[in-house]
């Protein structure tokens, strides 16, 4: 039943996939909704679903809720494979929100260490616990982290600082989700391990391993980015 069920949902996939590589489907163009597709091809809305989560586990569509599914803006037509990963954002769209996020995080989490309460502490451990449980779904995973920078954001006890962040939340939150799309294959594990060595530095209030920890993590993701387009092997990645 479940190899069936697979079936039918690589038949969507596909059936999507050449909509997307012949064109038909041009980039930045809002996909049939799941209702659409289930009238169109008379398949279950379940198959829909995880087809459509295929392709945007593989960056070829974007969700945006309440909007819709839109085809990658950064689709390549001539250079489209099943196996390529798209990644939603330019070089220098990472670069410009890495070096905010240095400005940002590096500060707060300094700030964290020395003001956060002990209900700070325990909504960043909640976030931490959250994202444990999720490091085989991105889409989950990338939720709890975002809870997880925005609780040492918060924890920092600086309006100006949380503010600055939340003006801005979509794009901040959008890098988070892409960065973690990009290496689920990786289920997360790694990241996860990362992130629990920032929150123990500061709950012991080791404030140059903190910024230490959270400058390899936003470092890493600019040199992970660039590898993996080129096509090398991350799994020694931690250790840029």
């Amino acid at each position: 039943m479940e190899n069936k069920r697979q079936s039918i949902v690589e038949k969507v996939y596909n059936y999507c996939l050449n909509k997307i590589n012949s064109g038909e489907w041009k980039a930045g163009a809002k996909i049939p909704s799941e209702s659409e597709l289930h009238a169109e091809l008379g398949i279950s809305k379940v198959s829909i679903r995880a087809a459509l989560q295929m392709l945007r586990t593989m960056g070829l569509i974007t969700t945006h809720q309440g909007k819709g599914s839109f085809v990658s803006n950064y689709i390549n037509q001539t250079d489209s494979t099943p196996n390529r990963i798209i990644v939603n954002f330019t070089d220098k769209e990472l670069l410009d929100m890495t070096e905010f996020r240095e400005a940002i995080e590096v500060k707060a989490v300094e700030l964290c260490i020395r003001n956060a309460s002990r209900e700070d502490l325990e909504e960043i451990e909640s976030a931490l616990a959250e994202m444990e449980k999720n490091t085989h779904d991105y889409i989950k995973y990338s939720k709890a982290d975002a809870k997880f920078h925005l609780a040492i954001l918060k924890g920092a006890h600086n309006k100006v600082l949380y503010h600055s962040v939340m003006s801005i939340q979509s794009d901040y939150v959008h890098c988070l989700d892409e960065l973690n799309r990009v290496f689920v294959s990786h289920n997360l594990k790694d990241s996860f391990k990362l992130h629990k060595q920032i929150y123990e530095s500061i709950r012991m209030k080791d404030e140059k391993l903190a910024v230490s920890l959270v400058m390899l993590n936003l470092r890493r993701n600019v040199q992970r980015i660039k590898r993996k387009l080129s096509g090398e092997d991350l799994n020694d990645y931690l250790h840029l």
